[in-house]
């Protein structure tokens, strides 16, 4: 009598993404190279049954229960995410002042889960997440608005249920198509309320 297969272990989502974000790549032209820089990132917010539950960009801005933003990385990297404040500039939301710090490392395949700041003048919430295999070095103001470099090679998708993949998440994935020892990204993330 033989015994059933052992289904096979299933490959975490996040490597799955880097594996296709590298045969874009490589289909692309590019050599062969390291893991690229990625990032996914999600908005959480407790649902009706007071569990945790990934929700759209939309519902998030809308929503009067509190909302994070969940972020995983493809390698151990230092993360920072910055507020639009309209007129008043840019500042940095996390890590907080307390921390003494101006950016944080997270580690591999392990979300961090950061809440959201309360919008700025005339309700507006966008945030831009910085990640770098580099700590980062105070951001100058001159620096602030040249950020959409770090944002010219970035491949986005964005994953929402009954989507043409049908995941059981609501999610986007950026990674940076150019694979390097000092790889940064810089994203964009707007949110109307």
């Amino acid at each position: 009598m033989q015994q059933p297969a052992e289904p096979a272990p299933q490959t975490n989502r996040m490597e799955r993404k880097v594996d296709q974000f590298a045969l874009a790549g490589k289909a692309a032209g590019s050599a062969d190279r390291p893991k690229p820089l990625g990032l996914r990132y999600s908005f959480v917010t407790r649902g009706p049954d007071g569990q945790s539950q990934e929700v759209t960009a939309a519902t998030a801005a809308g929503s009067t229960e509190p909302v994070r933003i969940t972020v995983e990385t493809t390698q151990d990297a230092y993360l920072q995410i910055l507020q639009n404040l309209g007129s008043a500039g840019t500042r940095l939301w996390w890590p907080s002042q307390e921390t003494g710090k101006i950016s944080l490392k997270v580690l591999a395949g392990k979300r961090t889960e950061i809440p959201m700041p309360p919008p700025a003048e005339g309700g507006l919430l966008s945030l831009t997440v910085r990640l770098s295999l580099k700590p980062f070095a105070p951001l100058t103001m001159q620096e602030v608005g040249m950020l959409d470099r770090f944002s010219a090679n970035l491949l986005v998708e964005s994953i929402s249920p009954g989507g043409p993949a049908d995941l059981d998440e609501t999610a986007t994935y950026v990674m940076n198509n150019r694979s390097s020892p000092i790889a940064q990204m810089a994203v964009e993330i707007p949110l109307a309320r």
